[in-house]
């Protein structure tokens, strides 16, 4: 647990959110009124995984309970309505809840490489324009 406390950012992969150590780390380190780190998740969406707002499975609820975050704030950069992650997958954006510095990338931990032009600099402290501004030519 000393770890969680160490770090600038986060990452999380391959990761179900069903240990409740690890669970309550995450959940304290990020509590409070500290500055927000950044944490990444990468997933891997199917055809029918729905969006943040809409999911209720344990995943969603898991993650949103130790990372601080709502499903209701999730959105991919610079649109108003909830993204389909299986086509935030094919197009290289993320789901991302700006007022808890969460993002989510469904397009697989191996895939994630095509975007550490925005994954890294948003683990720094940038801003999540950098997660939409270079997507990949498809």
């Amino acid at each position: 647990m000393r770890h969680v406390y160490a770090v600038d950012a986060i990452l999380v992969g391959g990761y179900g959110f069903t240990d409740v150590q690890i669970n309550r780390a995450l959940r304290n380190r990020l509590a409070g009124p500290r500055q927000k780190l950044p944490v990444l998740v990468l997933d891997l969406a199917g055809d029918r995984t729905d969006p943040m707002e809409f999911r209720y499975d344990p995943w969603a609820y898991e993650l949103c309970g130790a990372l601080h975050a709502s499903g209701s704030y999730f959105f991919e950069h610079g649109h108003t309505s909830p993204p389909i992650p299986s086509e935030l997958a094919a197009r290289g954006a993320f789901e991302v809840s700006t007022p808890h510095r969460v993002a989510i990338w469904y397009g697989g931990f191996g895939e994630a490489v095509t975007r550490l032009d925005g994954i890294v600099p948003w683990l720094n402290g940038q801003a999540d324009e950098v997660l939409a501004s270079a997507l990949p030519a498809l």
